[in-house]
């Protein structure tokens, strides 16, 4: 995935990362983007845009992923969402 922040001034930061294994999750993408975010170490700055574009995509029957449960009780175990604060 690529995440690209435009800041108010017209620059822009672009971050690449790939997910540790391959997810169909909303859970990993999201943790992923903030953590490129929280990468960047942003201070009071102005952001205009966040873009993520997802790179190498691949047809579910390639992977070797598996169903996560929708058990409230199993997302407990996995990583918990970082929190950023955009001033």
């Amino acid at each position: 995935m690529t995440l690209t922040v435009q800041l108010a001034g017209g620059a822009r930061v672009q971050r690449t990362r790939a997910l540790p294994a391959p997810s169909a999750h909303t859970d990993d993408l999201r943790t992923a983007t903030f953590r490129s975010l929280d990468s960047m170490a942003f201070e009071r700055a102005r952001i205009r845009r966040l873009t993520l574009s997802a790179d190498d995509l691949r047809p579910v029957s390639s992977s070797r992923a598996r169903e996560r449960s929708r058990d409230a009780g199993a997302r407990k175990g996995r990583s918990p969402l970082l929190r950023i604060q955009l001033a």
